[in-house]
């Protein structure tokens, strides 16, 4: 054995194998492989912190009021309504109803018969002082849009026989005595209430856990993707444990300023973690397709997500 590897030292020779600009090289490529390998997770937490507090400071957009009318009686008096939004919302210092398609969880209304209805409140309405009695029952906002792109906030408060309004503009409040516009209005708002009760959420969520796990499982066997070992390095780990730990502080800031009511907001917030997750899987994973996973379970879920709020 050590007469072969005499024989063979000598035939090598005592020279390196690489020459010290082709060592250079390879090290060079070796060490920006390394670099570029810690910029993904680097870059995608990043992104998530900007876009986030982006939010976070500027807030959801906001529509803009637009009422230049003293009250809103002479307003109705001119203008004609083109649609309004009805939310459930029983907090005073609070207001859930929007422009559509810009709130979740709110109730639109286009047709003439609810716009006429409206009309005939707003008309019959008379200029009262706040009765601290009525607005105990308060429990809807009515975001309405006019014909020529002027915007009310009203609150809505309704008890047996008195229906009630306090522009959120002007603070002035109204007063609407005709018992059959209180029980027609009465009427409208059960049209705005969700149709889910806890038995349907629970049976959504079962089969969402189970549709995930199921997706999740016939990925992995398709393109032979192990599950163990769960995280393939300690960078890996600790990249997912940091964008757990920042969807958690943001969905808490979310929820405490109320934009997971905001459509683009809440889009924004499941963009940047879907990405940020596919993103991680790719650097870290992308040989055993680990990304795969991720990707096709994101869109499954998505369009789980879709069916669920179409169907409430």
């Amino acid at each position: 054995m050590t007469f072969f590897k005499d024989k063979l030292d000598k035939e090598l020779g005592e020279a390196p194998r690489f020459s010290q600009p082709l060592q250079k090289r390879i090290l060079q490529h070796v060490q920006h492989k390394k670099r570029r390998s810690r910029q993904y997770p680097i870059i995608t937490i990043g992104a998530v912190v900007v876009t986030l507090l982006l939010l976070f400071f500027m807030g959801p957009l906001k529509q803009v009021e637009t009422m230049k009318h003293a009250t809103i009686i002479e307003l109705v008096q001119q203008e004609e309504i083109k649609q309004f939004t009805i939310a459930q919302n029983w907090e005073e210092d609070s207001f859930k109803a929007g422009r559509t398609g810009w709130i979740i969880g709110q109730q639109v209304f286009k047709e003439n018969s609810a716009s006429d209805l409206l009309k005939q409140i707003l008309q019959q309405a008379t200029i009262t002082l706040r009765d601290n009695n009525l607005t105990t029952y308060a429990n809807r906002d009515v975001w309405v849009e006019f014909d020529n792109g002027q915007v009310i906030k009203l609150k809505m408060y309704l008890n047996d026989s008195e229906l009630g309004f306090t522009d959120q503009q002007t603070k002035i409040s109204y007063k609407v005595k005709d018992e059959n516009l209180a029980s027609a209005y009465k009427n409208l708002i059960q049209r705005s209430e969700f149709t889910i009760n806890s038995s349907d959420l629970i049976t959504f969520l079962v089969i969402f856990i189970f549709i995930g796990w199921l997706v999740d499982k016939l990925l992995r066997r398709k393109f032979n993707i192990p599950k163990d070992p769960k995280y393939v390095s300690a960078g890996h780990q600790r990249s997912v444990y940091i964008l757990k730990f920042l969807n958690v502080i943001f969905i808490f800031l979310f929820s405490i300023n109320g934009w997971l009511l905001y459509t683009a907001a809440t889009s924004a917030f499941l963009a940047v973690v879907i990405i940020s997750s596919i993103m991680i899987e790719y650097c870290y994973g992308r040989e055993e397709k680990r990304h795969y996973v991720s990707i096709i379970s994101s869109i499954v879920m998505l369009l789980l997500l879709f069916i669920f709020l179409m169907y409430i």
